[in-house]
């Protein structure tokens, strides 16, 4: 599976890339046939968006998810993101 994280106007350390590498490494369990993960973290002046987007053989599943306050909490919301994503379609 390729993982692809990528930060706008958001510098991303390499600790909370492995996090997010880790949570996409479980969902990957539960949906075998997933080919690709994009994650996208989106910082504007009092908004912080991320956008996952997880590519399966036959499905494309995207979540979206805005925060005024995404750096202090961006594990919680990483696993909130994703825990919609296989919660509505799991």
């Amino acid at each position: 599976m390729d993982l692809i994280i990528s930060g706008r106007g958001i510098v991303l350390g390499r600790d909370f890339k492995d996090a997010v590498t880790r949570k996409v490494a479980r969902v990957g369990r539960l949906v075998p046939a997933l080919s690709e993960a994009r994650a996208t973290f989106t910082a504007e002046k009092f908004r912080r968006t991320v956008r996952l987007t997880l590519t399966a053989r036959h499905q494309v599943f995207s979540t979206t998810a805005t925060d005024a306050d995404l750096p202090v909490r961006r594990a919680r919301f990483v696993r909130k993101v994703l825990e919609s994503e296989v919660g509505r379609r799991g």
